[in-house]
């Protein structure tokens, strides 16, 4: 499609040239120069789609989804949850700290919140996002016994997704959760807990993750 395009654009271009300005038209300088248009357009499309499959992207309407992640500083750990709509808009953000030494707890420790969260929002359907695999393998696989560190929080998340026939969890790639891991590193170094208003999140933060960001 592409090509036929560019070959079409090619054709009326060098009859224009020639009829109105007398210039000839060679074959292989059109070649060539098809050969490099369909090159140039390919790697940017190419590029864009790249950018793309690295954004955060939008759930469904009517659904809303969650990232939620944890950071590490010398005081202690945050956790942080976003929860977004498929308008992209931050509708809200939870920050906490939490005292807990095991990186997995901790993991377990922001999905019980982000949870909590949708359940005091009454949000029926929920789309819940975490970049920890060994967690959502745990949370999703019912067959699978969970690191006796996290066997109660495991149990009943497994309970709450089980009632909530639309909700879910999908397991994320550390790239793709950024804005909750870059809330969590802030409420860190901050000292921040509760809920945030998003006019006070830094707008490095707000769009981090945007296919494209406002003008």
């Amino acid at each position: 499609m592409l090509n036929a395009a560019l070959i079409m654009e090619m054709l009326w271009f060098s009859r224009n040239k020639f009829l109105h300005e007398g210039e000839p038209v060679v074959a292989s300088d059109l070649q060539n120069s098809l050969s490099r248009r369909f090159s140039e357009h390919s790697t940017a499309w190419l590029q864009q789609n790249s950018r793309l499959a690295l954004c955060w992207v939008p759930p469904e309407p009517s659904f809303m989804k969650i990232n939620f992640d944890v950071a590490i500083c010398q005081i202690g750990s945050h956790i942080a949850v976003s929860c977004r709509d498929f308008s992209s808009s931050l509708c809200t953000v939870y920050v906490k700290q939490v005292k807990a030494m095991d990186p997995l707890l901790r993991e377990a420790m922001a999905t019980a919140r982000a949870v909590e969260i949708g359940l005091e929002k009454h949000w029926p359907r929920v789309i819940f996002k975490t970049d920890s695999k060994l967690l959502w393998e745990d949370i999703t696989n019912l067959q699978r016994s969970p690191c006796w560190k996290i066997e109660d929080l495991v149990t009943s998340l497994r309970t709450v997704f089980k009632a909530q026939s639309a909700w879910a969890i999908h397991w994320v790639l550390h790239k793709l959760n950024q804005q909750a891991h870059l809330l969590a590193h802030r409420a860190a170094r901050c000292s921040i807990s509760g809920v945030i208003d998003s006019i006070c999140i830094l707008f490095n933060i707000l769009f981090c993750d945007s296919a494209f960001l406002p003008g």
